[in-house]
């Protein structure tokens, strides 16, 4: 029975999460599309999406070593509220006319930063909230749920985008966050973590995570292709909407 309970709350978590992170996998893409619209500039475009790479590159490492010495649920919660903030300013923005290309940018930065945060804490909580005998079924739906949101998000936001621009996507981003934060907040317990890792410093965990990759250059020269696989395919797919789509795609 415990364990049963146990994975519900995994079940809860898992389509919460996966809920919130298509959520807001779809603002970036519809920027995009708006950026596009507005310069006519594919290295514009590209910049956009390296914008938001880019803290997950720089900060994977020293974040991971932070986010195992901090309370899991509190940190995705906090990361997802700062998220959806910076989402609701940039719709403020644009509502008022107001939206500029550098505030892209920096949402777009600012948003990788608190993804950065998001993902490893959420990938803890799931294992923490997952019985021992279902970690294969677990790690098997959390596969699932990354291939369908790289899969499904592109194609999502340009509906959203041509059937009411940007204001629709953006509504689409914040009521997926609202959701997923009332739920891990009512009904998703996340037990602390068995490990103690506060016996040891972060600069320390820091020099053991480079002396893991040291001697494994094949690790390390998959880290980029392998966390920023996403960026060429998603433009390839905007490239793609816009060429085939033509002025079905009203770029307001």
């Amino acid at each position: 029975m415990k364990d049963k309970k146990s994975f519900n709350s995994f079940i809860i978590l898992w389509a919460t999460q996966t809920l919130s992170r298509l959520g807001s996998s779809l603002t970036p893409f519809a920027l995009v599309l708006w950026a596009y619209g507005q310069t006519g500039s594919a290295l514009d475009t590209a910049l956009l999406t390296v914008s938001s790479y880019l803290p997950y590159i720089l900060l994977s490492l020293p974040v991971g070593a932070l986010t195992d010495r901090l309370d899991k649920k509190r940190l995705i919660l906090a990361a997802d509220s700062l998220c959806a903030l910076c989402t609701f300013m940039l719709f403020l923005s644009w509502h008022s006319g107001s939206l500029a290309l550098w505030q892209l940018y920096l949402a777009n930065a600012f948003s990788g930063l608190c993804q950065t945060f998001q993902q490893p804490a959420s990938e803890v909580a799931v294992n923490l909230v997952t019985p021992a005998d279902k970690y294969q079924k677990a790690g098997s739906m959390n596969a699932l749920s990354s291939s369908m949101i790289s899969l499904a998000s592109p194609v999502i936001a340009t509906a959203l985008y041509s059937a009411g621009g940007l204001g629709l996507v953006i509504a689409a981003d914040l009521s997926s966050f609202v959701l997923a934060f009332v739920s891990l907040i009512l009904f998703v317990r996340i037990p602390a973590s068995e490990v103690r890792m506060d016996e040891v410093s972060i600069s320390e965990g820091l020099r053991e995570a480079f002396c893991y990759r040291r001697p494994r250059p094949v690790r390390l020269r998959c880290l980029f292709p392998v966390q920023g696989y996403e960026a060429p395919g998603r433009l390839t797919v905007f490239l793609a909407c816009v060429r085939n789509m033509g002025q079905n795609i009203t770029l307001v």
